[in-house]
């Protein structure tokens, strides 16, 4: 096997760096569903200006994506590039580091997109590499893959669960008709489009309203097959929900409940006897409700990286409220309810403009008839 080139500082990025790294990209996203609580990884293995291997990161417990890649390339890996779109691994889990296949491949250069702020790692995987001769580029396409695996980032370096909010309302806001129906305001193409958000999550949370009103499954049911279902939550500091309905199937996908010790004995035993699983966390400071806060680091701990929070105007509302959504998508239907009908967030009100929580606009499309509009936060100073 050929040596690798020695390098003692990092390479810069060349021409072609940005087109390969969005190919890694795109590697990565498509497997967005199937990796967690792994990252979603993309990489390519260039040499002589052909690709010779590529990959995604495999479910937990197979091949991380430099592995694929390099399996694919096989001796041509010997003085080649490599793509990550993510730092390689250099720990050992349930696969091995991903380092020592780069070192033992023979690979000439490593362009990682984005430094892996897991605190077994932080740098310490471009380190090796280059202490082993290998010349590393860091920060090619860092801006869209930091994007693409945003969710995975705030889980490692918070610990808490990335907090995907979905509403879908009216033009005038409403998520539900003065009689209290809200199935269904949106489309058909609309709720598929969220059904694609729910087999993106690790976890569909609603609130105790939403459940008594709804019965809702909260599973994934798209045309392609879909694998392991998301973890249904619900949220229920009063113990308010019979364990009864299809949330309590849990036949169709696991039932997590998240209650407080206000909840009785009795009905946490129901909910347990009919096999769902339940935590306990503090009231909320309104006294309304769960902590929040708490909900999505309990969340994180079970290596949910992100929760799709469905469910109900003051669970939304209190989520904006206490500055805990990282991301919202709304979905908006050609339908006008009135001032009878339930508004989209049931939060108390802002003392002016300067002060109301804003979000940021980062795409609007027609989803059917309806629009999607994607917001991030704009964070409060």
């Amino acid at each position: 096997m050929k040596p690798p080139k020695k390098s003692s500082s990092p390479s810069a990025p060349l021409p072609e760096d940005d087109e390969l790294m969005a190919r890694a990209g795109a590697l990565g996203q498509r497997v967005r569903s199937e990796t967690a609580p792994n990252p979603w990884v993309g990489a390519v293995v260039v040499s002589d200006g052909e690709i010779v291997g590529e990959g995604s990161t495999e479910p937990p417990g197979r091949r991380h994506a430099e592995i694929v890649a390099l399996d694919l390339a096989r001796e041509r890996a010997s003085g080649a590039t490599v793509y990550v779109t993510l730092e390689p691994c250099v720990h050992d889990g349930r696969t091995g580091p991903c380092v020592e296949a780069l070192i033992a491949a023979g690979v000439n250069r490593v362009v990682v997109a984005v430094e892996d702020p897991d605190e077994r790692m932080r740098g310490r995987g471009i380190d090796a590499l280059r202490n082993a001769g290998i010349s590393v580029s860091v920060g090619v396409g860092a801006e869209s893959i930091s994007e693409s695996l945003a969710p995975y980032l705030h889980h490692r370096l918070t610990g808490r669960a990335w907090c995907l909010l979905k509403v879908a309302a009216s033009l005038d806001g409403r998520v539900a008709a003065a009689d209290g129906n809200s199935k269904w305001i949106t489309g058909v193409e609309a709720r598929a489009d969220s059904h694609r958000l729910r087999y993106q999550s690790q976890a569909v949370v609603v609130g105790s309203g939403t459940a008594i009103a709804d019965s809702p499954l909260l599973t994934v049911r798209l045309p392609e097959e879909v694998g392991n279902q998301p973890l249904r939550v619900l949220l229920d500091g009063r113990g308010r929900v019979l364990a009864t309905g299809p949330l309590f199937d849990t036949e169709l996908a696991s039932t997590l409940v998240i209650t407080t010790d206000n909840a009785s004995n009795r009905i946490i035993d129901d909910w347990r006897a009919a096999g769902a699983k339940v935590e306990t966390v503090n009231p909320s400071t309104t006294g309304q409700g769960v902590d929040l806060r708490q909900v999505l680091e309990l969340l994180g701990a079970h290596g949910v990286i992100q929760a799709l929070f469905e469910g109900g105007p003051k669970v939304s509302g209190a989520l904006i409220a206490d500055d805990l959504v990282d991301y919202l998508v709304a979905y908006t239907a050609g339908i006008v309810l009135g001032t009878d009908a339930t508004p989209s967030f049931a939060a108390q009100g802002v003392p002016s403009l300067d002060e109301a929580p804003k979000f940021a606009l980062r795409s609007c499309v027609a989803v059917g008839t309806d629009a999607r509009l994607d917001f991030v936060p704009v964070k409060r100073s």
